[in-house]
């Protein structure tokens, strides 16, 4: 993922996961709720 922020020269990443915790693995990575989808904003 760090790879891909990198190599991509993104900003901030998004895991989508189907559990139910929104959390984050890093300051740029961020793993979020299937659910939670829909009321995401940047």
């Amino acid at each position: 993922m760090r790879a891909a922020l990198e190599d991509c020269g993104l900003e901030k990443l998004f895991v989508v996961y189907p559990g139910a915790r929104r959390y984050d693995l890093d300051e740029r990575i961020a793993v979020l709720p299937l659910g939670d989808l829909g009321e995401f904003r940047l």
